[in-house]
């Protein structure tokens, strides 16, 4: 579980590898998956339950959803896109405080590299 912050921390690190999260618009498409083909969920092993509430060490468990942060932010950077899936398939993008804990699933982007040479 991290922050945003740790999450973009990783994210810049895993650069050197061709590391990134993904951003909200391509969740938005792996969510198209997800709504239409509903056994993708548990293929990803995308049930497992909740995220932090913000500033705490409480897991938050009320929808049984999988949270991800996404590489987008607001511009003020007080809120960050996280995707919810929930068991059933049901796929949401939504903005949650920067410090709220949850998962990431970062992605490997071989036009990092192409672009770092």
């Amino acid at each position: 579980m991290f922050t945003s912050e740790e999450a973009f921390e990783l994210q810049e690190v895993g650069s050197d590898l061709g590391v990134r999260l993904p951003r909200a618009h391509e969740w938005r498409g792996i969510g198209y998956w997800i709504t239409h083909e509903g056994e993708y969920v548990k293929k990803f092993d995308l049930t497992h339950a909740g995220h932090y509430w913000q500033g705490t060490e409480i897991p938050q468990r009320q929808d049984g959803g999988a949270y991800y942060w996404t590489g987008s932010s607001s511009k003020d950077r007080e809120h960050v896109r996280a995707v919810r899936v929930l068991p059933d398939g049901t796929f949401d993008i939504t903005f949650r405080p920067y410090n709220e804990s949850m998962c990431i699933r970062p992605v490997i982007d071989p036009q990092i590299l192409k672009n770092r040479k």
